[in-house]
C-alpha cells in the first residue's frame, strides 16, 4: 500500500511542480488581480505567513487564499516543497509533511479544497489548480495519519508525532492487510460537523489532486476529466462521501438496466 500512495503523490509532485512553471502560490499578486480589498488582505497575510488569520475568517478571502493558508498551517509551503523534492525521497517526503498535530486543520484542508474543487472549473485559475492538487495530497496523508494512529493503538510499531517515515508506512501496509482491520478504512472522524469515513476522504483527497492536476492537460482534458468526476459528487458540496458514492450506483443501475 506505501507503494501505492509513493506513486500517487510523487505524480502530484512532479505534475505541479514541472507545469505550474516555478509559480509560488503564497506569494502576494499584482493590483490588477485584487479589485477588492478583502483580496488584498489575504495576499498580504499570505506572504507575511500569517495563515491563523484567514482561517477565522476564511468566507472573507478567495478560496485560492483560503486554502493555501490551510496547507501553510500544516507546513506546506512553495520553498519546502521544492528543497523536499531535491533532497529527499518520495516516500521520506510523505512521511516529513505531517505529524499529529496536523490533524486539527483536516477540517480547514477539507472546506478549502472543496470550495477550490468547484471552483477551478469555472475560474480556470493556474494557482487555484496547484494549491487544489496539494490540497487532495494532503487530505489523503492526514487520512492516513488517521489510520496510523488507529494501527499504532492496536500494537502496530507506528509513531506518529513526528511524521511518519517508510518503514512506517510498510507497518501500516501489513497491518491493513491483517485480519479485518481493513475495515478500519471505514472509521469515521468529524470534519465541521459532519461524520465522514476515512476512505472517503482518500477517495475526496485524490478527486481533488486528479482534477487539479488535469488542468495543466488542457481546458478540453480538464472540462472532461472534472465532469466524469462531479458524477460521483452528486450533492455538489466537493466531498465524495458515502451517500454520493451510493446514489451514483443507483443511477448507473436505473439508467443501464
Amino acid at each position: 500500500m506505501s507503494r501505492v500512495f509513493s506513486v500517487l503523490l510523487a505524480l502530484v509532485f512532479l505534475s505541479t511542480l514541472f507545469s505550474s512553471c516555478g509559480v509560488n502560490i503564497f506569494s502576494p499578486f499584482s493590483a490588477k488581480y485584487y479589485p477588492e480589498a478583502n483580496e488584498y488582505e489575504g495576499a498580504k497575510l499570505l506572504n507575511q505567513g500569517k495563515y491563523e488569520e484567514i482561517l477565522k475568517n476564511p468566507d472573507r478571502y478567495t478560496s485560492r487564499d483560503y486554502l493555501a493558508a490551510a496547507l501553510g498551517s500544516v507546513g506546506i509551503d512553495h520553498y519546502i516543497i521544492t528543497n523536499l523534492v531535491n533532497q529527499q525521497s518520495n516516500q521520506s517526503i510523505l512521511g516529513f509533511w505531517l505529524n499529529a498535530k496536523d490533524k486539527d486543520y483536516l477540517g480547514h484542508v477539507v472546506k478549502a479544497s472543496s470550495r477550490a474543487f468547484l471552483e477551478v472549473e469555472s475560474k480556470y485559475d493556474t494557482n487555484l489548480a496547484v494549491v487544489l492538487t496539494l490540497g487532495g495530497v494532503v487530505e489523503v496523508m492526514l487520512s492516513i495519519l488517521y489510520l496510523s494512529e488507529i494501527a499504532a493503538n492496536n500494537g502496530a510499531s507506528i509513531n506518529t508525532s513526528d511524521g511518519i517515515d517508510s518503514s512506517e508506512f510498510d507497518v501500516l501496509s501489513t497491518w491493513l492487510g491483517t485480519g479485518s482491520n481493513i475495515t478500519n478504512l471505514f472509521y469515521k472522524v468529524n470534519v465541521n460537523g459532519t461524520d465522514v469515513s476515512l476512505v472517503s476522504l482518500i477517495v475526496t483527497g485524490v478527486t481533488h489532486s486528479s482534477v487539479g492536476i488535469a488542468y495543466f492537460g488542457g481546458e478540453s482534458f480538464f472540462t472532461t476529466i472534472k465532469s466524469q468526476l462531479n458524477q460521483f459528487d452528486s450533492d455538489n458540496n466537493g466531498i465524495i462521501d458515502e451517500t454520493d458514492v451510493t446514489n451514483y450506483i443507483v443511477n448507473f443501475l436505473t439508467n443501464n438496466f
